[in-house]
């Protein structure tokens, strides 16, 4: 060998080549962490772990085709991280039953953006509790049934918009987006903006702006494959996820809002006063130090502009969404859409207002919501993250390490739904609802931490659907998709759109009282 050939070498091609070999080792070392233990899964690539399929294909193709191939419990990678994809029903109920309290949290990135940081679905343990419990009663029987006027005054303008199209293709998803958008707007912020009559309300136009940002901003890059680089970015005071303009638009509605309210004097029912009426600028606040008093007062300004962006960036696109595929599934199943008609009409009659009361009494309705639920969730997977090194069925997880149910697959597996790509409301009866569904039915989430305004959505979905299937027979149509296309990455949402045709029943519903 010519050692003195290394000298010609220049100094700069020795340095590249040394630091190329160091990143790649930095990047790829702990790539055999699920392997050691004998757990199968995808081979992750530098960087990128198993994520850049995020980009490729859709989140619930990527999950279905993974655990199809590799099984209930699968070893992936996000970047670096190691995570534990599994649908196995024993694994479920240790974190979100058994030991909810060690998967108490959910992944967390420190953005320096309090308007992100501070978000419900990213805070953690006490500071996440006390948020919540502030938040809770929001949600109670008694609130529900307050806002029932305005959710059956929306739902009667959307079925009144569409009666006006006569029988022409209907883009499901857009309509339905303006009857959520309203409803947001009244009984979380009590703002009157009829979105569905005038779409150039600056409201309207800047909620799609933020609808529209997607997973393809770059902050979303840097913390899947890039995490080293957060603090830069914050000491930058980029504006992360969310574009500057979005957020000091809604912030300033909200902020414009609350001082309104207090020179008037004046109260209303909705989820921005009850974040007003626990308004106090200390906030929480909790010292590690022994002997240190924890203190747990009300919400600071930043914890409210907060959980206000949260409450309508999570509700506007998720129910919009349920409304769409629940119409494509009974348009596609006109047996089961007749069904549910005549269910209406047996238990209503002509009665036209819905009333919370009335909706447990419709309990076909509810299953066909339920069953449109479980074949098209609108979130993905749901993820906890181990507060401390433990054990799970044998299976070793690190502190901070992450477990991520993919619910596509949860709510398709042949184990648990038999025939499970029918559209069949049935399996949700009591007669043959099972423990196995429970833990495996989880478009809301599961256990303590679940989607605190589930209730409120569910109310939404179920009496959109009473007023269009009174008035409509509702078909597919030339421009339906069958079957549908879904957007990569992301919220579960139809690519091109839900496209059906509303046509007018001819009958009139007759009380049968």
């Amino acid at each position: 060998m010519d050692v003195l050939g290394l000298i010609d070498i220049p100094m700069w091609l020795i340095l590249v080549t040394f630091l190329l070999i160091t990143a790649y080792f930095y990047l790829t070392w702990n790539f055999g962490f699920w392997k050691s233990q004998g757990i199968p899964g995808p081979r992750p690539l530098p960087i990128f772990g198993n994520s850049h399929l995020l980009f490729l294909k859709p989140f619930p193709v990527m999950d279905m085709e993974i655990v199809s191939k590799y099984g209930k419990t699968v070893g992936v990678y996000t970047g670096r991280k190691p995570v534990l994809l599994t649908t196995d029903p024993e694994i479920i109920k240790h974190i979100f039953v058994k030991e909810a309290e060690l998967f108490a949290n959910r992944q967390r990135f420190e953005t320096g953006d309090p308007s992100v940081d501070s978000m419900l679905s990213v805070l953690r343990d006490d500071h996440w509790k006390h948020v919540r419990n502030l938040l809770t009663p929001t949600f109670s029987s008694g609130k529900l049934k307050m806002m029932s006027d305005q959710i059956n005054k929306n739902a009667k303008t959307l079925a009144t918009n569409i009666e006006k199209v006569d029988g022409e293709p209907v883009e499901v998803k857009e309509c339905a987006g303006g009857y959520s958008m309203d409803l947001i707007a009244s009984t979380a912020f009590g703002l009157e903006i009829d979105s569905q009559n005038n779409p150039k309300d600056p409201f309207v136009l800047m909620a799609k702006k933020a609808m529209n940002q997607g997973l393809f901003r770059p902050i979303v890059f840097i913390i899947l494959f890039l995490p080293f680089l957060l603090p830069l970015m914050r000491k930058m005071k980029t504006s992360m996820f969310i574009a500057k303009d979005i957020k000091n638009f809604f912030h300033d509605i909200l902020l414009r809002t609350m001082e309104a309210r207090k020179e008037g004097n004046t109260k209303q029912v909705d989820f921005l006063q009850l974040m007003m009426d626990n308004y106090n600028e200390t906030g929480f606040t909790e010292s590690t130090e022994e002997g240190t008093k924890k203190e747990r007062k009300g919400m600071t300004k930043d914890e409210i502009l907060a959980q206000g962006l949260l409450f309508f960036l999570a509700a506007y696109e998720t129910t919009s969404s349920a409304i769409s595929f629940l119409c494509y599934l009974l348009a596609l199943n006109p047996d089961v859409q007749e069904k549910a008609y005549k269910h209406i009409v047996e238990k209503m009659g002509d009665k036209e207002y819905i009333s919370v009361k009335d909706l447990g009494n419709l309990p076909y309705i509810e299953m066909c919501v339920k069953e449109s639920l479980r074949m098209y969730s609108p979130a993905p997977r749901i993820e906890r993250v181990a507060s401390r090194a433990t054990e799970v069925k044998g299976i070793q997880i690190p502190k901070d390490g992450i477990i991520s149910v993919p619910i596509q697959f949860a709510h398709y597996d042949p184990d648990v739904w038999a025939e499970p790509n029918k559209f069949r409301p049935e399996r949700f009866s009591a007669e043959e609802k099972t423990e196995e569904q429970n833990l495996a039915y989880l478009p809301f989430g599961y256990g303590p931490r679940n989607c605190i305004g589930m209730r409120l959505a569910l109310q939404e979905i179920n009496i959109a659907i009473i007023y269009l299937l009174r008035r409509f027979h509702i078909k597919t149509c030339e421009k339906t998709e069958i079957p549908l296309k879904f957007n990569k990455g992301g919220l579960t949402k139809a690519a091109n759109g839900v496209w059906l045709k509303f046509e007018k029943r001819e009958e009139e519903p007759s009380n049968s009282d």
